[in-house]
């Protein structure tokens, strides 16, 4: 995606979405289906995604597919929190064919992973998913900043 059209389709209303998967298609349908309420971006490699964090003003939730193209998911999400100060602030969902696998959540641990879904994911299932996970960091936004007054 040109860093033109990044700038051009933000939207501060909307939370942004960044989704990255190998697969164009399931892509195609993630997006169809979240784009209504939140500004969604897609790409197909780790690479890329890192750059689009850069290029965007702030990214919400991050949903991640594991097998990716030169790395894996889990690869970026850990490298992510390395470079990023305010890693902890996106939301994190990885998608794999086997959530329930010892090794990916051993490794979903290191990546500070908020979710791990099983591919292939209904997408209305996802975005169902992406909602309630950005209520519950605005729940604990809003508990964090509450000033008790004695």
């Amino acid at each position: 995606m040109a860093k033109a059209q990044v700038e051009k389709t933000t939207q501060a209303a909307l939370p942004v979405v960044l989704v990255v998967a190998a697969d164009l298609a399931y892509l195609e349908k993630l997006q169809r289906a979240r784009r209504d309420i939140y500004t969604v971006y897609t790409t197909t490699s780790g690479v890329e995604a890192i750059h689009l964090i850069k290029a965007l003003a702030e990214v919400n939730v991050l949903v991640v597919n594991e097998e990716l193209p030169r790395m894996k998911g889990t690869e970026l999400l850990r490298f992510l929190n390395e470079i990023f100060k305010n890693s902890d602030a996106i939301i994190k969902i990885l998608l794999t064919a086997c959530p329930s696998n010892g090794t990916t959540i051993d490794l979903a641990s290191y990546g500070r992973i908020d979710c791990c879904l099983a591919k292939p994911e209904d997408p209305a299932a996802i975005r169902r998913k992406i909602g309630f996970l950005i209520a519950q960091r605005s729940r604990e936004k809003r508990s964090s900043m509450r000033v008790t007054l004695d």
